[in-house]
C-alpha cells in the first residue's frame, strides 16, 4: 500500500478524517493508515480544457473532486483552477456541494437567509442554500401585509390603530394583515356597591365612578347613620362618626389583654364574640368588653 502523493505530509493529519477520507483512501492511504484496498494507479483520462483556462499539474484527476474544496481550496486555485471550475466566473456546478448534506437536508430553510447563519450556511450548506459561484442564496418574498376596510368605511393601513366612537361603548382597534381587531376602550362597572355611580366626565369617552352625595357613612357597600355602629364577623366593631363626610371610625372588637399569671382565658360562649378572662376573686378585671 503506497501514496499516490510524495506530497501527503504536507497536507497534515486533519486531511486524513471527515470529509476528506475518499481523497485521503485515494492518494495518502500509506500516510493516513487507511490502507485497506488495492491503491494500483489508474491512468488519468483527459478531458478538454476550457479555453485560456490550464491546470499547472497533469495528473488533477487524480486527486479527485474532494481536493478542490475545504482545506485544499488555495491548493487547487492554484494547481488545478480548470479540472476544479475555478477559472474566473465559469465555476461549474460540480464543485458546488453541502460539507453535511444529511444535516442540511433537516435544517429549517431559514438557516440561508439569517444573518446569524450566513457564514455557516456558506461553508457546509452551500448548494441547498444556492451560495455557488452565480447564486444569490434563497430569495424569500413576502407578501406586503394587507389594510382594512372597517366598517366605518374607512381603510386603515396594516400596523395603524384607531378609536371608534368617544362613549362608554367606544372600541380601540388596529389593523392586522387586513384583520382589524377591536377591544372595548372603556371599563365596565356591575354590581357598584350603595353609595356608587357611574357618572359621564364632559370631555371624557369613559365614565368614572363616584360616590353619591347622601349623609351617610359606606362600609362594604352598607350605608349607616350618623353615630350609627356595626361589627364585623367578630373583628372590628366600627362607627359612623361624621355622615356629612362618610367618615366612620373601626377597632378591635375583642382587645388583647396581658393577663397576670394566675388568670385564664375561656372561650367565648355561645352568642358572644369574645373570650372571657377568668381571674381569682381578688383581682377584677375592669373594662373588656362582653360581646
Amino acid at each position: 500500500c503506497k501514496d499516490t502523493l510524495s506530497t501527503c505530509e504536507s497536507y497534515g493529519q486533519q486531511a486524513c478524517v471527515a470529509p476528506y477520507v475518499p481523497w485521503a483512501k485515494r492518494n495518502c492511504p500509506n500516510y493516513c493508515n487507511l490502507c485497506e484496498y488495492d491503491c494500483a494507479h489508474t491512468p488519468p483520462t483527459t478531458t478538454p480544457l476550457p479555453f485560456g483556462c490550464r491546470d499547472k499539474l497533469d495528473n488533477c484527476q487524480d486527486y479527485g473532486k474532494d481536493s478542490c474544496t475545504g482545506i485544499f481550496e488555495p491548493w487547487a486555485r492554484e494547481n488545478c483552477q480548470a479540472f476544479c471550475s475555478y477559472c474566473g466566473s465559469t465555476t461549474a456546478q460540480s464543485v458546488c456541494h453541502d460539507e453535511s448534506p444529511e444535516v442540511c437536508a433537516q435544517m429549517d430553510i431559514s438557516i440561508c437567509t439569517s444573518i446569524a447563519y450566513s457564514q455557516w450556511a456558506q461553508k457546509n450548506c452551500m448548494k441547498t442554500c444556492n451560495m455557488c459561484a452565480g447564486g444569490s442564496g434563497l430569495a424569500m418574498t413576502t407578501a406586503a401585509p394587507k389594510a382594512c376596510r372597517y366598517s366605518d368605511g374607512v381603510t386603515h393601513a396594516h400596523g395603524t390603530w384607531w378609536q371608534d366612537g368617544c362613549s362608554a361603548d367606544a372600541k380601540n382597534c388596529t389593523c392586522n394583515d387586513g384583520i382589524a381587531k377591536c377591544l372595548r376602550l372603556c371599563p365596565k362597572f356591575e354590581n357598584l356597591p350603595s353609595g356608587w355611580q357611574v357618572v359621564q366626565v364632559a370631555g371624557q369617552c369613559c365614565p368614572v365612578v363616584k360616590v353619591v352625595a347622601t349623609n351617610a357613612c359606606y362600609y362594604n357597600g352598607v350605608a349607616y347613620g350618623q353615630d350609627q355602629t356595626w361589627s364585623e364577623n367578630c373583628k372590628l366593631t366600627c362607627k359612623c362618626t361624621d355622615a356629612a363626610r362618610g367618615f366612620y371610625q373601626c377597632s378591635e372588637m375583642c382587645p388583647q389583654l396581658q393577663l397576670p399569671d394566675v388568670c385564664h382565658w375561656e372561650s367565648p360562649p355561645a352568642g358572644k364574640c369574645c373570650r372571657r378572662p377568668i381571674c381569682p376573686s381578688y383581682i377584677q378585671i375592669q373594662g373588656y368588653p362582653d360581646v
